[in-house]
């Protein structure tokens, strides 16, 4: 990847932890008790909440009429029908493995405590050196409350790698947006497959093939041929996968083409050529 690198990647899931923190004066030095007060705070919080998603029936879910927002939108009656044999077939799929939630105080007070460790070690991983030596108390961090300066110097960061995220962004648009200028093949154009699960990538003679689902609702499946391909980097099996980015890039003879992939949390990337890239959708 020129653009959508893991590192890239990685940085933007660094943009966010100033989101939910809010500031306070207590948090400018380590108290134990001011922890086990904010501790029982939160908890009570999480378990206010468990309790309530507990209460939500499977018809708050998924009606047993699908009530369409039309309007401003210009339906056909076969694409209505569509949409609402699409609902049906999910809501009996959703029903068939419905399984209550049933509000246990003991488990979910187990379950806040198990997060709050979670989060204290992906925060003392994912922060700078510089910031966690400023933090008195990780724990109360990850019960998002810092002390003013604290606060100030996390968004300042997250700012910071937000206007690199960006910045990746608005390039890659400017190269492709100059790309499609020239690029006669009109595959380009539809090569964007964001968020889309990988049901199988594998290769067939001469092509490299996948087949994704674009949309889970309306389970619409898209299969991408590599026609004539060479693997120049995989990081293994793909299959099950998301599919994050793409890149295109012009070489002799065809197209390179970069995939990012997200994998049981982990990312994947994929270079190939291709002398040419046909894309159906089912």
């Amino acid at each position: 990847m020129k653009y959508f690198t893991k590192e890239w990647y990685q940085l933007m899931q660094k943009t966010g932890f100033d989101v939910l923190l809010r500031a306070s004066d207590k948090a400018q030095i380590f108290s134990e008790e001011y922890f086990k007060y904010l501790y029982k705070k939160k908890e009570r919080e999480w378990l206010k909440l468990q309790k309530e998603v507990s209460e939500v029936s499977f018809d708050d879910i998924y009606p047993e009429q699908c009530d369409i927002d039309t309007d401003g939108l210009d339906l056909s009656v076969v694409a209505l029908e569509k949409i609402l044999k699409a609902y049906n077939e999910e809501r009996t799929n959703a029903l068939n493995n419905w399984v209550p939630f049933i509000y246990d105080e003991t488990v979910e007070k187990n379950n806040f405590s198990s997060a709050l460790k979670y989060n204290t070690k992906d925060l003392m991983k994912h922060l700078p050196a510089e910031i966690l030596s400023q933090i008195a108390d990780i724990r109360v961090f990850a019960l998002n409350v810092a002390s003013h300066d604290v606060k100030k110097n996390v968004s300042e960061y997250c700012k910071n790698n937000m206007q690199i995220v960006d910045k990746t962004i608005k390039d890659y648009n400017l190269y492709f947006t100059k790309y499609l200028k020239t690029n006669k093949n009109p595959f380009a154009r539809k090569f964007s497959f964001h968020d889309s699960k990988v049901v199988s990538a594998r290769s067939k003679g001469n092509d490299f093939i996948f087949i994704l689902t674009l949309d889970d609702f309306l389970k619409q499946t898209c299969k991408i041929i590599f026609k004539n391909y060479k693997i120049k980097y995989n990081d293994s099996s793909l299959a099950n996968s998301w599919w994050l980015y793409e890149e295109i890039y012009n070489i002799e003879g065809g197209y390179e083409i970069h995939v990012l992939f997200e994998k049981n949390s982990k990312l994947k990337e994929l270079t190939l050529t291709a002398e040419d890239v046909i894309i159906n959708f089912g």
